[in-house]
């Protein structure tokens, strides 16, 4: 019987490189359902987009958190404490 060498190790190759990615993929269908069983809708908390503004004393850039002055001017912490 005669084995050609080459066209078995690239078989081999093939067949291995199917199983690892089969394998991976196995992996990560488990990790996602393990992720659905376990994750229960009350601990997740939705948050408020918050959108970048600008300080219309000292122009610096902060997150709003939809507290505005008397004036509805935006105004950062800092400044809101000035006034």
């Amino acid at each position: 019987m005669v084995v050609d060498i080459p066209l078995a190790l690239i078989k081999t190759a093939a067949v291995t490189g199917i199983g690892l990615l089969w394998a991976n993929l196995t992996v990560k269908a488990f990790q996602i359902a393990w992720h659905i069983i376990s994750t229960s809708p009350e601990k997740e908390e939705i948050w408020p987009m918050k959108k970048m503004v600008v300080c219309e004393q000292c122009q610096k850039h902060f997150l709003d958190d939809g507290n505005e002055l008397e004036q509805k001017m935006f105004l950062c912490e800092v400044c809101r404490d000035l006034y």
